[in-house]
């Protein structure tokens, strides 16, 4: 170790660091800032607003050096565990000229008595230390020559501390030294309630851990990664609660999907009424449960249930919580808007309002687009949103508190008359994303339910263009429509048939993108040219054999459109039905069961339009008819009926007679 100035010697070296004096304290920044990220003994920093008079003298004592370049700060530590570390004050001394950083630890309590703790110690190292960048672009740290420093120390001041400040340096974009986490609530307040209830529930809850795993994998390092996730969100509601809360009665909630019923209890015995409500019984809740009253309800929560929805109006509570509700979260801000009250939502998988997994573009990613679509769900409902980034072991840890605009923290609308919003959700949601909540579910698609929906479209084709047409000849006469107004125009039969449609009316408008343009939510008539242009740029430069296969739908503009189709036969959708005949797709070898006999019946039907057998099983047989139009080449296979005379529907077929569909 080589000596540099009167106290402080160097300790470590990261030479020839791609930075500059900017980045430098854009690094410093971070790390004064987020200290916690690097110190896992600490929970958070806090800086002060100004420094006493006592503070500059107490600096003169231990750094006569201070001079008028110097830039001074003070930040205080709190520890995560105060039974086993104590919080720690330090001075910053920044010098510009100098392109150096000084910290001036300070702990006025080393040693505090427990009753099973002799003492405990700092959270933080309590040596001086400066870090500086050299004119060499060399990044240095240099602790005080007059203390001592442990081998722990040490190796936290090399390995954690230098490189992570060394990569924070050398990145292009500066740092943000913003407070990410817990922005909404009081990080001092948070720690002490957090300890509070860790303190109170931890060790409880793991010797009468009654759920099917082991009580040990629900303990974190000290307590359990489930068991800390629910405190921290407990300490997070209970002190947004206080902070937040305009009268002096406290905020009562219900909790959808509670699972084991942790954060109800926790709640509930906090003071804070409320219940949990999970569609299958835990073990756990008799654990949990009060003697005197139930906190759980196994029922099946479905948003269309009226006896939910009067339950929940009756209890009249004013917090809807959602922690990790799966299916039922882009539900939560609905039922919360219908029932006229607040809520607090924590996403974690991505559903959408029929249960089905959220999609998104190409190139984006999935968990940042599922947020935005969750907190524009709230906007669109008039919902004062706030987003937020819990302390939790979880990395789907963003959460969202809703607060309706005309009520209070406590869930009380301000017109007492009104205990049931007039603004209508289902009107906004349909307006801004094309979804009809009357059609959907929130239960959750499974891959029977998905084969099912699959095979009630294909069947429902026509009900497509049916649809597709009453639109066609609407916009026609009366210029463009919103989806909403689309819906409204349509037959009672079909609104019925586009319940099994997924995504509903807006999934059908867009699967006919040649004939519809939405935009803004609104649909107008596409146009052909402008459509064929695309088709020719993205479909290798308009190949004919390309453009052959988009012939699968008819065009409308060729049939229904009294200007008629702009574009030429050959370019555009079909101006004409298919023709079909038989083609055979059949095994060629001349062992299987029952090919003779079905060479027998394919001689002398000429053109014919014959049922194929496929064996399917020893017992079952499936008869489809093949068929492939004679102009474009497109083949299409249709069930039929297996009887006598092998009928498409009611009425024999003759020979030689050609199907259009």
């Amino acid at each position: 170790m080589t000596e540099s100035g009167d106290s402080f010697q160097l300790c470590f070296q990261l030479d020839n660091i791609c930075t500059d004096p900017e980045r430098f304290l854009s690094a410093i920044s971070t790390y004064v800032n987020k200290v916690h990220v690097l110190n896992k003994r600490v929970s958070t920093a806090i800086l002060a607003k100004s420094l006493s008079k006592q503070d500059f003298k107490f600096l003169q004592s231990i750094y006569p050096q201070i001079t008028a370049n110097f830039y001074i700060d003070k930040r205080q530590l709190l520890s995560k565990n105060s039974q086993l570390y104590s919080d720690v004050e330090e001075y910053i001394l920044y010098d510009h000229l100098s392109n150096n950083v000084t910290f001036f630890p300070v702990n006025k309590e080393i040693t505090i008595s427990f009753p099973h703790e002799t003492s405990r110690r700092p959270c933080s190292p309590l040596i001086p230390y400066c870090i500086e960048l050299t004119n060499e672009n060399n990044l240095r740290l240099l602790v005080s020559s007059t203390s001592e420093c442990d081998n722990k120390t040490m190796e936290w001041f090399k390995q954690i501390l230098l490189k992570k400040l060394s990569t924070w340096c050398q990145l292009k974009d500066a740092c943000s030294s913003e407070q990410t986490t817990l922005k909404l609530i009081n990080i001092t307040q948070y720690q002490k309630q957090y300890e509070y209830l860790k303190q109170k529930y931890g060790k409880y809850l793991i010797e009468n851990w009654q759920e099917l795993t082991d009580p040990q994998k629900h303990v974190h390092e000290d307590i359990g990664k489930i068991i800390c996730s629910v405190l921290g969100i407990a300490s997070y509601l209970i002190t947004y609660w206080n902070e937040n809360a305009c009268r002096n009665e406290k905020p009562t909630f219900v909790d959808f999907g509670c699972g084991n019923g942790l954060l109800t209890c926790i709640l509930n015995s906090e003071g804070y009424r409320g219940i949990g409500i999970d569609m299958r019984k835990r073990r756990s809740w008799k654990l949990f449960d009060s003697s005197s009253t139930s906190y759980y309800r196994e029922l099946t929560i479905d948003p269309h249930n009226t006896i939910l929805f009067n339950l929940l109006l009756e209890q009249k509570f004013s917090y809807i919580i959602g922690n990790h509700s799966d299916e039922l979260t882009p539900w939560i801000p609905v039922m919360a808007q219908r029932l006229n009250i607040n809520f607090f939502l924590l996403p974690c998988c991505f559903y959408d309002f029929g249960g089905k997994k959220f999609t998104t573009k190409k190139h984006e990613n999935q968990n940042d687009a599922y947020l935005n679509y969750v907190e524009q769900i709230c906007q669109v409902l008039n919902f004062d949103v706030q987003r937020d980034k819990l302390r939790i072991p979880s990395t789907k840890a963003i959460c969202f508190i809703g607060r309706r605009k005309n009520i209070n923290m406590t869930g009380h609308s301000n017109d007492h008359q009104e205990s049931i919003s007039t603004y209508n959700a289902r009107d906004q949601i349909l307006k801004h994303f094309g979804i009809d909540l009357d059609c959907v579910t929130a239960e959750k698609e499974t891959k029977q339910s998905s084969l099912m929906i699959n095979k009630k479209t294909i069947l429902q084709k026509t009900v497509k263009s049916d649809i597709a047409l009453i639109l066609f000849k609407y916009i026609l006469q009366n210029g463009s429509i919103s989806i909403p107004d689309a819906y409204n125009i349509l037959p009672m039969n079909l609104k019925e048939q586009i319940k099994s449609e997924p995504g509903g009316l807006n999934s059908i408008i867009k699967s006919y993108k040649e004939i519809f343009l939405l935009s803004n939510n609104n649909i107008h008539i596409a146009d052909p040219l402008e459509n064929d242009m695309k088709q020719k740029l993205s479909k290798n430069g308009g190949n004919d054999q390309v453009m052959k296969n988009l012939k699968t739908k008819i065009c409308f503009f060729h049939f229904y459109h009294p200007d008629g189709c702009p574009l030429n036969r050959k370019n555009c959708k079909k101006h004409t039905l298919h023709k079909v005949s038989q083609y055979k797709k059949g095994k060629d070898s001349v062992h299987v069961q029952g090919k003779r006999r079905y060479d027998m019946k394919q001689q002398g039907f000429g053109g014919q339009k014959k049922p194929v057998f496929h064996k399917k099983a020893k017992t079952t047989k499936k008869i489809v008819l093949r068929m492939e139009c004679t102009e474009c080449k497109y083949k299409k296979q249709l069930p039929i009926k297996r009887t006598k005379h092998f009928e498409l529907g009611a009425d024999k077929k003759k020979k030689n007679q050609v199907i259009n569909y």
